[in-house]
């Protein structure tokens, strides 16, 4: 194997790389004296090649891995009788490494050593929006476009780009750390959800009855004082009584009964 700047072995399999990073042409060789040159691989060309290698099974959505790595080789130039050595490297390359984004504060993310991007949460609105484009019925199965939903994902989430370029032309570096900061920031993992909701009936019960009469979301609710809370449920219980016709209960101050959370054990005389 000739001298490398950097080596990298993919399932027992030893390139010889001069990587610099993915913003860079990398060359590559095989211990058998094969060379190619790598080019950058842009976000673009990424979800282009999403739209037709990943593909519904019964399993879900499967990725041809074949395929995706014949296109990142397709988009470097490299002939077809070289790309069966380094389709390993292909799939690596595209995938961008490693690099987690760094978060800097104000909505800002670092994603690689000259790329930061702007991020904000995509709404209800604009998710259901993109499923029901994505989403669509075929024979022999359900299909999910998952290059359009990304699309649409980092169109509606992506508030800035430092510096200003488009988001298609990101390297895969930028774009690893791009998606996976993207996908943090508007998917609640099933821990968080679960440490965040106040799991008791009363709570729930509390909770939808604001969010319907005030369209407020649970986090709203839950970041409200709880004296405002009272108050909020105080003027819903007139309201409502004034609408049906029946007397609102009469006003007391509140006790640890009334609590949420709070049990009640009633002690009575036989």
């Amino acid at each position: 194997m000739p001298a490398a700047d950097r080596t990298i072995t993919i399932d027992g399999t030893i390139y010889a790389t001069n990587f610099q990073g993915f913003d860079t042409t990398m060359n590559a060789r095989t211990a058998a004296g094969e060379q190619v040159e790598f080019r950058p691989w842009p976000l673009q060309a990424h979800l282009s090649a999403l739209d037709n290698c990943v593909l519904p099974s019964a399993q879900g959505l499967v990725l041809d891995s074949l395929e995706f790595g014949r296109r990142v080789l397709t988009h470097s130039g490299v002939a077809e009788d070289a790309q069966a050595a380094f389709a390993p490297l292909a799939l690596w390359w595209a995938s961008g490494g490693e690099a987690s984004p760094a978060a800097l504060g104000g909505g800002w993310y670092e994603c690689s050593t000259v790329v930061r991007v702007q991020l904000r949460p995509w709404t209800s609105g604009e998710r259901f929006l993109a499923l029901s484009r994505c989403a669509s019925g075929e024979e022999g199965g359900a299909r999910f476009d998952l290059g359009a939903y990304l699309r649409a994902l980092l169109n509606a989430s992506v508030v800035a780009v430092d510096p200003p370029l488009s988001v298609g032309e990101l390297d895969s570096g930028a774009t690893h750390a791009l998606l996976e900061a993207v996908v943090a920031l508007n998917a609640a993992t099933p821990a968080a959800s679960d440490d965040a909701f106040p799991d008791t009936p009363e709570a729930a019960r509390i909770t939808l009855r604001l969010c319907r009469a005030l369209g407020w979301t649970p986090t709203q609710v839950w970041a409200t004082p709880a004296a405002e809370v009272d108050r909020l449920l105080s003027l819903l219980d007139r309201i409502e009584a004034s609408e049906s016709g029946v007397p609102p209960r009469p006003s007391r101050a509140p006790s640890l009964a009334d609590h949420p959370d709070a049990v009640v054990i009633r002690i009575e005389d036989d």
